[in-house]
C-alpha cells in the first residue's frame, strides 16, 4: 500500500477545524482500493462516495471503483469528477495537458465510461455522464440498484 502523504490530511483538519466542524467530520488515512469502513468509521457503508480528480492517480482505478462499490448500499450514489481525455480542445492544448498532467502521474481515465457502464450492467445506472469543457473534465453519477 503507498501510503498517502500526511500533508493534504493536515490541511483538510486545518480546514475543518476553521470551520467548526471538526464534531462532524472524521478524517482517516486509507488505500481506495482495500479500505475498511467499518473499521476507520465505525460504519456499515456509506450513503455517498466521492472521488474528486483522484482517479486519475490512482494506478488500480477499476479496483478503486470495484472496492468503493462494496460500501455503497442500495440507493447510494458514487460521484466522479476528474480529468475527461479532452476530447474536443485543440490537439496542440490536448498534448501539452497531457504532457503537463503526467509530469504529476496523472492520467486521464479516458475508460471510466466504460468501466460505470460495466458497473451498471450488474449493480445499478449510470444517472449522469458529463464532459465540460472540450472534455477537460469528466463528472460522472452512478446509483446504486435497490435491491428487492
Amino acid at each position: 500500500m503507498r501510503s498517502l502523504r500526511p500533508a493534504p490530511l493536515a490541511t483538510a483538519r486545518q480546514t475543518i477545524d476553521r470551520a467548526g466542524l471538526e464534531a462532524r467530520i472524521r478524517l482517516a488515512r486509507a488505500d481506495a482500493t482495500s479500505f475498511d469502513a467499518s473499521l476507520l468509521f465505525g460504519v456499515p457503508g456509506f450513503s455517498r462516495i466521492f472521488f474528486s480528480y483522484s482517479l486519475s492517480m490512482i494506478a488500480a482505478w477499476q479496483d478503486a471503483l470495484a472496492w468503493a462499490l462494496q460500501w455503497l448500499p442500495a440507493g447510494g450514489e458514487l460521484h466522479i469528477v476528474d480529468f475527461g481525455g479532452q476530447e474536443r480542445l485543440p490537439g496542440w492544448f490536448r498534448a501539452g495537458l497531457r504532457q503537463w498532467l503526467a509530469w504529476f502521474h496523472v492520467e486521464p481515465r479516458v475508460a471510466l465510461e466504460a468501466e460505470l457502464a460495466e458497473m451498471a450492467s450488474h449493480a445499478g445506472s449510470l444517472r449522469c455522464l458529463d464532459r465540460p469543457h472540450g472534455g477537460y473534465a469528466q463528472y460522472a453519477v452512478f446509483h446504486r440498484r435497490p435491491t428487492g
